[in-house]
């Protein structure tokens, strides 16, 4: 059995490369492949942990409420970290769940339209980034446009910006927003393509 001092030291040295392998697994664009291998090293950590933690309550004299509760901790802390790599190393190249365009509100505005980007990766050159959170993109207010002449300079310029020029917008979402936006003449112009 080992001197107790060096056993509580090795274990801080332990639970401190977990708390490393933790905030690197939260960063902002993390590589992939680096995380698998950290991973896989953090794995082997965990059966130094349960062999020097093991001794250390073993040992008399040793306050096992104090051993529970460091033994806790550092648990929680390990398998969240692992978790978080294990969920961000699974094959999620280029997925991106967009909901569909669901038309107009009854109202005749697209206020309850939205798009859903969840699980975006990018495919970078050393291996694939992850960025995150999922996030939520509420609707486009474009105006409407009726027809009239002295409303499409405005109409053009927001339309063209907001949504035209918009890479992220398939063409069918694009037409569908210009369906939306538009009432009256110019409505009735488009209503049959």
């Amino acid at each position: 059995m080992s001197d107790i001092s060096s056993l509580i030291k090795c274990r801080g040295q332990l639970k401190a490369a977990v708390k490393r392998f933790l905030n690197f697994v939260t960063k902002e664009n993390v590589d992939v492949n680096e995380i698998y291998i950290r991973k896989e090293k953090k794995e082997e950590t965990w059966s130094e942990y349960e062999r020097i933690q093991s001794e250390i309550e073993e040992t008399e004299g040793v306050e096992m409420d104090e051993q529970d509760k460091y033994r806790e901790e550092f648990e929680e802390m390990f398998f969240k970290a692992v978790g978080i790599a294990k969920k961000l190393t699974e094959p999620v190249f280029n997925e991106k769940k967009v909901q569909p365009y669901r038309g107009t509100d009854e109202d005749g505005t697209c206020e309850g339209n939205y798009r859903s980007i969840e699980a975006t990766t990018d495919i970078k050159d050393s291996g694939r980034k992850i960025s995150r959170p999922p996030i939520r993109l509420s609707a486009l207010n474009v105006p409407t446009f009726s027809g009239e002449y002295n409303e499409w300079a405005t109409f053009h310029d927001i339309f063209t910006s907001l949504i035209h020029n918009n890479e992220d917008l398939p063409p069918v979402e694009k037409f569908f927003y210009l369906r939306s936006a538009v009432t009256g003449d110019a409505q009735n112009c488009i209503r049959c393509i």
